[in-house]
């Protein structure tokens, strides 16, 4: 890559000798191996597998800095995972077994964030699909999912809200950074601490909360993520895309977050864009109960036929429209 890293991972195409439409495959946040391995799952590996069979070749890596992949996961952002999708697109151009006027990417979850971000940056990519991407600004995405998959209740919602925007504010604040981590410390330890204690957690579990909780945001990711708005660029994607998401999701509301993709497709004129909400199904595409991600490892479906299906007909139907224009 551009930045002296190297990624590791798998191509797979179809049986065939004809050079096919090709797909790479863009996990979500947290570190993840080529395929996409979550609890007793690996996802991208049984899409690939499915896309595979379905005459459309698939690239999946390795994240920067985990499995076989070099360079420093920890201080890398969602720009910095675009670069990668970037060199893979590159990697893709040097083959001579696929189309490489029809190459895709398809992002789930912040990989449906980082899609957008690379396809404009690069006039290689043809088409995207995101996988419940997100399509409000950063730091709203932190507050919903602070309210919906905190491990703990709140007593009071709306200042419980204000304390996490406040420590949001702090972060993407001016002060220097060694500033910074006084301000959040502080600030963490004076709200969180009454909300713990009333819980019965010990001093010693507090504390290392509180730290972790506020090492975490520190980190590059969270202050580039809070800032970044995905809408500004789904807007200029000119490229068709196809955005899915899952009805009972709680990680990412799929009501909010796909209307607001809709929004900026329209507005930036795309001609050519879906945004299809399926039924029953969670943040992973399984489907589910009631979408919590404590059901996520119980379940025996890795992904929906139903998603794979509708993912793998858009390719068709958009690569045969581009193969007669």
């Amino acid at each position: 890559t551009e930045a002296g890293i190297k990624l590791s991972g798998t191509f797979t195409k179809p049986k065939n000798n004809d050079r096919y439409p090709v797909v790479i495959l863009i996990s979500g946040s947290g570190r993840h191996d080529r395929d996409g391995s979550m609890m007793t799952h690996k996802p991208f590996l049984v899409l690939s597998d499915y896309l595979t069979r379905n005459d459309i070749a698939v690239l999946r890596y390795d994240d920067r800095g985990f499995g076989e992949s070099t360079g420093d996961f920890s201080k890398a952002t969602t720009a910095d995972f675009a670069q990668d999708v970037i060199s893979a697109v590159n990697y893709l151009k040097t083959r001579n077994d696929i189309n490489t006027d029809q190459i895709g990417l398809i992002g789930h979850s912040e990989g449906g964030i980082i899609a957008p971000l690379a396809a404009n940056q690069s006039e290689d990519i043809d088409f995207i699909i995101t996988l419940a991407a997100t399509g409000i600004p950063g730091r709203e995405v932190a507050v919903q999912q602070s309210k919906t998959l905190r491990p703990f209740p709140v007593q009071d919602e709306i200042t419980f809200e204000q304390n996490v925007r406040k420590s949001i504010d702090i972060v993407t604040s001016e002060m220097e950074f060694s500033e910074k981590r006084t301000a959040l410390y502080t600030h963490n330890n004076n709200y969180l601490t009454p909300i713990l204690t009333s819980l019965g957690a010990s001093d010693q579990n507090i504390a290392a909360f509180i730290k972790k909780e506020t090492e975490t945001v520190l980190k590059p990711w969270s202050h580039y993520f809070y800032t970044y708005n995905p809408a500004d660029e789904f807007e200029k994607l000119k490229i068709p895309i196809l955005s899915l998401n899952g009805n009972k999701d709680k990680q990412v509301d799929a009501g909010i977050n796909q209307d607001e993709i809709k929004k900026a497709l329209v507005k930036g004129n795309n001609s050519n864009h879906q945004v299809v909400t399926l039924d029953g199904l969670n943040h992973l595409f399984q489907e589910c109960g009631s979408g919590s991600i404590d059901e996520y490892k119980n379940i025996e479906q890795t992904m929906s036929p139903r998603a794979m299906e509708e993912v793998s007909a858009w390719i068709v139907t958009i690569t045969q429209e581009q193969e007669r224009i």
